[in-house]
C-alpha cells in the first residue's frame, strides 16, 4: 500500500450516487430492509454467521458515513468497509451506480457478504462498534491455529473459491502490507481447515486499483483504495 493521495473526484459524485441507490433489488424497501446477523452457506456448503456491526444501515445503503451506536462517532474502517461492500455489489450485479446489499431475506442470493466467520459471534447488541477478532498484529505462527477466532471482513461467495478482502485504516508502517497479509493469510487457512477454500481477491489492486472518496460526519473527505500492488497486496484495501 503507498502513501499516494488518491484523487477527490468522488465529491460532486457522491450526491448521484446516494440519489440512485434506493433503486435496489425488487422486493426491498427501505424500512423493510435487514442487514442483522444471520447464518448463510459459503462455497459447497458451509454454514457460516455473516452481516450485522452496522448500528445505522444508512451506511450500507447511501453514501453516508459510518457512526457507532451510542455516540454517533464516525467509523472510519467501517465506512471504508462499507463503500467496499457497495462497489463490489455493483460488479456483482453489472452495475455503474450504488447497488446496496440485499436484505436478508434473500442473504443467500446475495454473493457479496461481511463479517464472515465461524460462531460464537462477538456481542454486538451492546457494542457494534466492538473491534473484530483479527485486530492487532498476528504472530506467523499463529495464522493456521484453529484455536484463534476469525471473521473475514467482505467475502465474495463463489462455489469454486471465494474471494476475499481485508479493510485497514492505512498507516504509513512500511510492514503494513505484511500484516494485512498475515491477517487474509490466516483467513485462507481457516477456510481450509473446515473445508471452505477461500482466496486473496485481486479484483480492486493492481495499476488500475478501485478507489473512493467520501465525507465524514463532519464534511471532511475521506479515501479508501485498493493496494495497487496486485500480487503482494491481493485483497488488501
Amino acid at each position: 500500500m503507498t502513501s499516494r493521495i488518491i484523487r477527490i473526484v468522488a465529491v460532486a459524485v457522491a450526491s448521484t450516487l446516494v440519489a440512485s441507490s434506493m433503486g435496489s433489488a425488487a422486493a426491498q424497501t427501505t424500512t423493510a430492509v435487514d442487514y442483522s446477523r444471520t447464518d448463510r452457506s459459503f462455497g459447497p456448503g458451509t454454514s457460516l454467521r455473516t452481516r450485522g456491526y452496522y448500528p445505522d444501515y444508512g451506511c450500507l445503503r447511501s453514501w453516508s458515513p459510518g457512526v457507532t451506536a451510542t455516540t454517533k462517532s464516525f467509523r472510519p474502517e467501517a465506512t471504508a468497509q462499507a463503500r467496499v461492500i457497495q462497489e463490489l455489489g455493483a460488479r456483482s450485479a453489472g452495475s455503474v451506480t450504488l447497488r446496496p446489499p440485499l436484505s436478508n431475506a434473500f442473504v443467500e442470493q446475495d454473493e457479496v457478504q461481511w463479517e464472515v466467520g465461524p460462531g460464537p459471534d462477538t456481542p454486538e447488541a451492546s457494542a457494534p462498534e466492538v473491534l473484530d477478532p483479527n485486530d492487532g498484529d498476528i504472530p506467523e505462527d499463529e495464522i493456521c491455529d484453529p484455536a484463534k477466532p476469525w471473521r473475514v471482513d467482505v467475502v465474495v461467495d463463489d462455489p469454486a473459491a471465494s474471494g476475499i478482502f481485508e479493510v485497514r485504516r492505512w498507516s504509513s508502517d512500511s510492514d503494513v502490507q505484511t500484516r494485512v497479509g498475515n491477517r487474509l493469510d490466516r483467513y485462507v487457512c481457516q477456510g481450509d481447515l473446515i473445508g471452505l477454500e477461500l482466496k486473496r481477491d485481486p479484483r480492486l489492486n493492481g495499476p488500475n486499483f478501485w478507489s473512493a472518496a467520501y465525507p465524514d460526519t463532519n464534511g471532511d473527505i475521506w479515501c479508501a483504495w485498493g493496494d495497487p500492488d496486485a500480487e503482494n497486496g491481493a485483497g488488501n484495501i
